[in-house]
């Protein structure tokens, strides 16, 4: 290695005494302790600030005489300071540690200081990837705070949160990380105006990098060697897609004589081909040079020439058969069979020319007894189609009926939604009956939401005056937005536009395994159109509850109406959620939780929620313990004997209440996004938690406070980023680990949400899932205002509010796909363990080729209804059938 910026101290090579592909590693010490130098530089700032003072000071120490001080005020909420120790690339390899003493003098209580560290990584990023919000956030102490981390585990940790988001294919495990700096920073979040003082004084002392690492010349040799399978990979995918386009080019130069739907479809294909060519795309071109890919090219690429292969030019050559032709030129619409599981590159709007799906009368769904299972189809129309119904009859088949009341139809509602980068798109969200719910605003890009107001029914935007504004729900009827209507309604479609529908199956739990054929009828201005086969296969497979908890994060306070309440719940445990998180909180009520704790069970009782575990409700220990105060910039809680003994006693009767109902472990969600100093101070909470026989759930950033709290808290709640390597290291300290804002919620891709909470989890080990958040009142804003960021948190919201029950939508419709995946991998991992106590020799030899196959399975990637027909036949297999 090169000469560091800091004091650095290799010491004589020593060769790993590990396997033979391991690197060899040396001793190797970094240390500053500011005595006789100025190493910090200032990197950027952001907002308002002053810099009071920066630089090596006697003011205050750790060890020796001297230390490093920075004193900065923000002007203003949201800004910050970033300083940097400049490293020059250290490996983070072999046993590295980082450990530095922090003081935060003074700080408002939303003010932070961080120490952390900064990583490069070969060959996907040449700049750093910043640590800051990996390591603890520190808040004002009157001590010095040690920080410590494995530098190769958080190097991992940030890459597994990071890879994701920026490269295809992530992957973290094959990267070569490297410490480039050591990072100071500053900021304010605190609100107020110019004149707040929002003032900012830290000490640093004693900062050290030391362990065992490779030598350069070792490391960047393992690290070629590392990467090579993904740069092959790329190489391959690019060659892929450049023969599927090839192949494309010349087929469309071929046809002739076409009809006018199959030429437009022609024209619009040869134009996508000129845009999506990958020897021509800067791009791609960068990706064969360095190795790995954009994500936003591969996202943008993939899905085009998937659909061009399986889609597209089936659909043209279909397009291009005279009998075809004329069959639909006979008639005012064309059907396009899309599934349920689409990605953003996917979506449909009213103008899409490519739809992605095949040119079908029928639509097909698989199911198990007791499964919901969607699929979706598209209505195009060559003419308009006015009052346009779609109603669903009954499924029949040699096993007997399943009646019409297990099909639910929706339309898919596209509205306008802010997309960063892009400003204010349409797209396809919401799942309704009433598509008169929302209207669209298209000259001004935005949404309006019916209400029902004293005066009656009207469509509002946030910027109307009568837009419902927040009330006292102790003394008042709050107004919500307009219920949606019991069953689908009639909606028109203009004459060459799109209007996609939503159906989900409800397959009874006494079905009989075994095919089924029904039909959705479509009707325009009373008179019959036609019809969409609907193919039902009842497959004879029990499945399995999920091995791990599904939950949801729900705002408490906002469930007043027990009528709401109760729809949201059966909703949410109809999506799959077996830890429902909020509880009935009538507002009338406050602080009499033992009389509302009865009512949430009773209620869960009533609708068939599972009783395995309870999320309780945290105000309960606040209260309790904390004395009511905010957990943000809490430094110190003292519990005194008198308090220990009286929540003790007050927490068993609440948990003997949920007791009584099965419940068998009551968890609390304390110290929410709590970091360092503010972590520390609870726990003597959580000790008392635990004493008095509840668990505690803690939410984090990946990495941060592991040293802390790993086998303290008994669910970490992992936020940005999960790794199967994250969860070994969480489990070998007895704590469970549930990912949380992966990457968040709210996103309208549902692949994205099915792919993310379910197998996803499954492959990385982790206990359970949960996401931020189900959904907020302001969530309308979103659509409904002009102004960007208008609806804070709402925007996350799974699903939408209204009067008396909620809106669904495409993002929670993949969440329940996801925990539907889960079930499926969980029978089959049973059946595997089964089997393979068996003494049928060809039961156990399909269990192993079964448990190969879940090995090797592909979730970050792979089709995902494929993935789950896969898992089918091993299933079926392994039962006899």
């Amino acid at each position: 290695m090169g000469p560091l910026f800091g004091k650095l101290v290799i010491l004589s090579s020593v060769l790993n005494a590990g396997a033979a592909d391991r690197l060899p590693v040396k001793p190797f010490l970094y240390h500053e302790s500011f005595e006789d130098r100025d190493p910090v530089q200032f990197l950027k700032g952001t907002g308002k600030y002053t810099i009071n003072f920066q630089g090596v000071t006697r003011e205050k120490a750790f060890s020796g005489t001297k230390s490093y001080k920075l004193d900065v005020s923000f002007q203003e909420p949201y800004s910050s300071c970033d300083f940097a120790i400049p490293l020059e690339d250290i490996p983070a390899t072999g046993t590295l540690r980082f450990s530095g003493m922090i003081r935060v003098e003074q700080a408002l209580p939303k003010s932070r200081g961080i120490l952390a560290l900064d990583f490069s990584y070969w060959p996907c990023k040449t700049e750093g990837y910043s640590g800051d919000r990996s390591f603890p956030w520190n808040v004002q102490s009157a001590e010095w705070v040690k920080i410590t981390a494995d530098l190769p585990d958080r190097a991992h940790a940030l890459a597994s949160k990071m890879f994701p988001r920026e490269f295809w294919p992530a992957e973290p495990d094959r990267a070569a990380a490297c410490v480039q700096r050591i990072k100071i920073k500053l900021f304010a979040r605190d609100q107020g105006d110019e004149k707040t003082q929002r003032r900012v004084v830290v000490y640093l002392d004693d900062l050290r990098i030391e362990g065992e690492t490779a030598g350069r010349e070792d490391f960047t040799k393992h690290a070629e060697r590392q990467w090579e399978p993904v740069r092959q990979r790329v190489r391959n995918k690019i060659a892929a897609w450049a023969e599927i386009a090839a192949k494309a080019e010349a087929e469309l130069n071929s046809l002739a004589e076409l009809s006018g739907e199959a030429e437009k479809l022609r024209a619009v294909l040869m134009q996508k081909l000129k845009e999506h060519d990958v020897s021509r795309m800067p791009a791609i071109q960068e990706a064969e040079k360095n190795g790995w890919m954009a994500l936003g090219a591969y996202e943008k690429l993939e899905p085009f020439y998937e659909n061009l292969r399986e889609h597209y030019l089936p659909n043209l050559r279909d397009l291009s058969r005279p009998e075809l032709a004329e069959r639909l030129s006979s008639r005012k619409y064309a059907i396009y069979d899309l599934g349920a599981t689409m990605r953003p590159a996917e979506r449909v709007l009213p103008d899409t020319v490519l739809l992605p799906g095949r040119l079908s009368d029928a639509i097909t769904i698989r199911a198990c007894p007791g499964e919901y299972e969607p699929a979706s189809f598209v209505v195009k129309a060559f003419a308009a189609l006015e009052s346009m119904r779609v109603e669903a009859g009954d499924l029949t088949g040699p096993e007997g009926t399943i009646g019409a009341a297990a099909v639910d139809v929706k339309v898919v509602k596209c509205w306008y939604q802010e997309e960063p980068g892009t400003g204010r798109v349409l797209l396809p969200e919401l799942l309704l009956n009433d598509e008169d719910l929302v209207r669209n605003d298209h000259a001004g890009k935005i949404s309006l939401v019916k209400f029902n107001l004293p005066a009656g029914p009207k469509h509002l935007c946030a910027d109307d005056p009568e837009w419902p504004k927040p009330v006292d729900r102790k003394t008042q009827s709050p107004v919500w937005v307009a219920n949606d209507s019991d069953a689908l309604l009639p909606v028109e479609i203009l004459g060459g536009e799109n209007k996609q529908f939503w159906v989900t199956v409800k397959v009874p739990d006494s079905a009989t395994p075994g095919d089924y054929r029904g039909k959705l009828r479509l009707s325009s201005a009373g008179e019959a159109l036609g019809e969409v086969g609907l193919r039902l296969t009842v497959l004879p497979v029990k499945l399995a509850a999920p091995y791990y908890e599904a939950s949801v994060f729900v705002h408490g306070g906002e469930n007043t109406i027990e009528k709401r309440y109760r729809a949201e719940l059966k909703d949410q445990v109809a999506h799959g959620i077996t830890a429902p998180m909020h509880l009935f909180d009538d507002v009338t009520k406050a602080g009499d939780h033992l009389s509302q704790l009865e009512r949430t069970l009773e209620i869960r009782k009533q609708l068939g929620v599972p009783a395995g575990i309870l999320i309780g409700n945290y105000h309960v220990v606040y209260g309790g313990l904390a004395g009511g105060k905010s957990h943000k910039g809490l430094t110190r809680i003292e519990i005194t004997e008198k308090q220990r003994t009286a929540f003790i006693e007050k927490l068993q009767k609440y948990l003997a209440i949920m007791r009584s109902y099965g419940i068998k472990d009551v968890y609390f969600h304390l110290a929410d996004e709590r970091d360092a100093k503010e972590l520390e101070a609870w726990l003597p909470v959580f000790e008392v938690v635990h004493e008095a026989g509840g668990k505690v759930i803690t939410c984090m950033q990946i990495g941060n406070s592991f040293e802390m709290v790993g086998g303290i808290t008994d669910v970490f709640f992992c936020e940005n980023g999960i790794s199967r390597r994250e969860a070994d290291k969480w489990h070998s300290k007895g704590s469970k680990i549930w990912p949380i804002w992966n990457p968040q919620g709210g996103l309208e891709n549902a692949d994205l949400n099915r792919r993310n909470h379910g197998l996803l989890v499954w492959k990385s080990r982790c206990d359970g899932v949960t996401e931020y958040l189900y959904s907020m009142e302001q969530a309308w804003l979103e659509a409904a205002s002009a102004a960007a960021s208008a609806a804070g948190d709402g925007v996350h919201s799974m699903v939408y509010r209204t009067t008396d029950g909620v809106i669904d939508t495409i993002q929670w419709e993949g969440y329940r796909e996801g925990v539907d995946d889960v079930r499926y991998v969980t029978t089959l991992q049973q059946a595997i363990a089964e089997a393979k106590n068996s003494a049928d020799k060809a039961r156990v030899a399909i269990a192993n080729e079964a448990e190969r196959y879940l090995d090797r399975v592909d979730v970050h990637y792979g089709n995902l209804d494929e993935i789950r027909a896969r898992m089918v036949e091993f299933i079926l297999a392994l039962n006899g059938n």
